[in-house]
C-alpha cells in the first residue's frame, strides 16, 4: 500500500520521515566510526573534504575539488565524460563544519561543474530550509535530483535541464516522500519512505519519467537483526543496470546491518550480494554491466573500511587500494568512453567518489 500523505501531518512525523526519506551512507557510515573512535575526526584543514578520480588499481588518484568546511557528495560523471554533478552541504555544524552526518539535508545544493571543478553551477537556490540533492545524470543535459523548498513540503523529483537552465516536477503520485533517483532508458527507480511513523519498511518504486507505468518494486519483509532502530527499515540507493533489467539497492535491516541485493525488474526476484551483519551500501553499476561499485565498513577491522567491486553475482569481492587516512563514499565508474574507464573488468577502469580526510585511520601517511 502507498504511504499518503494526511491532510494536515505532524510536523514531527513528516520531519521524520523527510529526514529519513534522504538517507545515505555517510550519516550511518561516520557516526559508526565516531563511535567507535571518537578522536578520528578532528582534522581540519583546506583537503578536509574532497572528490577524486582514480584507476581501479589505486593509481593516478587525482583531486578535483576540495572543501575545508563543506563536505562534498554524490559526485557522478556526464555520459560524454564532460561535466559532474555533486552534493554540497552548507549548514554548519558543531565545530564550525557543514556535513551530511546530522544535517537532515538542510541548506543542500545540487551543483553541475566541468569535469575539472571549474565553472560551477548551483542548479537551483538554497537557504536553511532548502534540501536539492542526490543528483544524477539523465543525459548529457539533463540531471535527475531530490528537491524540497521547506520543512512542510514533501521531497519531490525534479530534472534540470542545462540548455535552458530550467526545471520541472517528475509527476510522482501526490503525497509520497520520494528520494534517491536514477533513469535509464527513461524508467526511473526511487524509494517511496512511509510519513506514517506505524509504517514498517520503505520500499523501492518504478515509473517512466512521464509518470506511466507507476508500480511497486519490492516489498521487503523484515525482521530486525538489532533492536537499534536508527532509520526506518528498507531500501535505499537503488542503481538501475545500464540495460535498465536489474536494479541493485541497499536494505537496512537495524543497528549496522545494511546489507547489498540486486532485484530484477521484470520478475522481482531478489538475491543478496553482501554479507549480513557489516555495512555494505551505495552500490552502482559500471557501464558495461560486468562490476558493481560499493562502499563497505566491517567496525570489528577498521584496516578493511574502504571502496570494493563484485561481480553481479556478488562474487569475487575487492578492495580498491586507495591511500590510508580517507574515509571513502559514494563511489561510481568513469563513463567508458574515457579511456575503458567504465569497464568494470579492467584495471584501468576509473571511478570518481567522496573523501573526508581521516589522519587517524590506518594506512595514513
Amino acid at each position: 500500500m502507498i504511504a499518503k500523505m494526511p491532510r494536515k501531518p505532524p510536523l514531527k512525523a513528516l520531519f521524520f520521515g523527510l529526514v529519513t526519506c534522504l538517507l545515505l551512507l555517510t550519516g550511518f557510515f561516520w557516526q559508526n566510526i565516531v563511535a567507535s573512535s571518537p578522536w578520528l575526526l578532528g582534522y581540519r584543514g583546506p583537503d578536509l573534504f574532497g572528490i577524486y578520480t582514480a584507476k581501479l588499481d589505486g593509481s593516478g588518484v587525482r583531486s578535483i575539488l576540495f572543501d575545508e568546511k563543506r563536505e562534498l557528495s554524490h559526485p557522478r560523471v556526464s555520459p560524454d565524460g564532460k561535466r559532474i554533478t555533486f552534493t554540497r552541504y552548507n549548514r554548519l555544524l558543531g565545530g564550525g563544519i557543514a556535513e551530511e552526518n546530522g544535517s537532515d539535508y538542510l541548506h543542500t545544493e545540487v551543483v553541475i561543474a566541468d569535469i575539472d571543478g571549474s565553472h560551477q553551477l548551483s542548479i537551483e537556490p538554497t537557504a536553511a530550509h532548502v534540501l536539492n540533492a542526490n543528483s544524477s545524470w539523465i543525459d548529457n543535459n539533463s540531471v535527475l535530483y531530490v528537491h524540497r523548498s521547506d520543512l512542510t513540503s514533501l521531497p519531490e523529483l525534479r530534472i534540470y535541464h542545462l540548455s535552458s537552465r530550467r526545471a520541472n516536477r517528475v509527476p510522482t503520485p501526490a503525497g509520497l516522500a520520494v528520494s534517491d533517483p536514477h533513469c535509464v532508458n527513461g524508467r526511473v527507480v526511487f524509494p517511496v519512505v512511509p510519513i506514517d511513523l506505524k509504517a514498517t519498511t520503505c520500499c523501492l518504486y518504478t515509473m517512466k519519467l512521464d509518470g506511466s507505468g507507476f508500480r511497486q518494486l519490492t516489498a521487503p519483509q523484515i525482521t530486525p537483526t538489532s533492536a537499534a532502530l536508527s532509520f526506518k527499515l528498507g531500501d535505499y540507493d537503488p542503481w538501475f543496470s545500464p540495460s535498465g533489467d536489474t536494479v541493485v539497492f541497499m536494505r537496512y535491516f537495524g543497528g549496522v546491518d545494511w546489507r547489498i541485493f540486486s532485484v530484477n525488474v521484470s520478475t522481482g526476484a531478489e538475491k543478496l550480494l553482501t554479507r549480513p551483519g557489516e555495512t555494505s551500501a551505495i552500490p552502482e553499476w559500471s557501464s558495461d554491466g560486468k562490476s558493481i561499485i560499493f562502499v563497505n565498513f566491517d567496525k570489528t577491522k577498521l584496516e578493511n573500511l574502504g571502496l570494493y567491486t563484485m561481480v553481479p553475482s556478488g562474487l569475487n569481492k575487492q578492495k580498491i587500494p586507495l591511500p590510508g587516512g580517507y574515509l571513502y563514499t559514494h563511489p561510481s565508474f568513469l563513463p567508458s568512453n574515457l579511456a575503458g574507464a567504465g569497464s568494470g573488468s579492467n584495471n584501468n577502469a576509473a571511478i570518481i567518489y567522496s573523501a573526508r580526510r581521516v589522519p587517524g585511520l590506518p594506512g595514513a601517511r
